[in-house]
C-alpha cells in the first residue's frame, strides 16, 4: 500500500513536470530561463546576487544564464551606477510576453485536466485541498518525530 501511494505521488509529480515542460519548451525556453522570467515577473527588478540566492543558483552560472537571456531580448541587465559590481535585472518586453504566453498555455492545459477530472466525477479543488492537508500533516508529523518541530 505504501509503495503504491509513493508511486502514485511520483507519477503525479512527474506528469506535472511534463506539463510544465511542454508549456516552457513551446516558448523556446529552458526551465531555468522560465524560472528567471517568472521570478522577475512576480518580484520586479532585482540584482543578480538576489536572483541567485532566491532561486538557489550558483552566482557564476546565473550571470552566464542572464547574459544569454539578455542576448535573446528576454531581460535587461544594467550595472548599478553607484557600484559597478552590482548588476540589476529586469524583465524586457519579450520576456513579459513569454511569461503571459506560458501562463495562458498553462491555464489551457489545466483546463483540459479539469475537463478530464470532471468526466470521472472528480472535483479538482476538493482533491487539491485534501492532498494539501494530508501533505502538511505528514510533514508536521515527520518534523515532530525527527527534529521536534512542527513549523515550515
Amino acid at each position: 500500500m505504501k509503495s503504491d501511494i509513493r508511486q502514485a505521488l511520483f507519477e503525479v509529480n512527474k506528469q506535472s513536470e511534463e506539463i510544465t515542460d511542454m508549456v516552457i519548451r513551446a516558448e523556446g525556453l529552458t526551465p531555468l530561463e522560465a524560472m528567471v522570467l517568472t521570478y522577475l515577473s512576480r518580484h520586479g527588478q532585482t540584482t543578480l546576487g538576489e536572483l541567485a540566492a532566491r532561486c538557489r543558483f550558483n552566482q557564476g552560472n546565473t550571470s552566464t544564464l542572464c547574459k544569454r537571456m539578455e542576448k535573446k531580448g528576454l531581460i535587461r541587465r544594467e550595472r548599478c551606477g553607484d557600484d559597478e559590481r552590482v548588476v540589476r535585472l529586469s524583465l524586457a518586453e519579450a520576456g513579459a510576453a513569454s511569461v503571459e504566453r506560458i501562463q495562458a498555455n498553462g491555464e489551457l492545459l489545466y483546463t483540459y485536466i479539469e475537463r478530464e477530472a470532471s468526466k470521472r466525477g472528480v472535483e479538482l479543488e476538493s482533491l487539491w485541498m485534501l492532498m494539501t492537508e494530508i501533505s502538511l500533516a505528514a510533514i508536521a508529523a515527520y518534523r515532530r518525530d525527527h527534529d521536534g518541530t512542527e513549523e515550515d
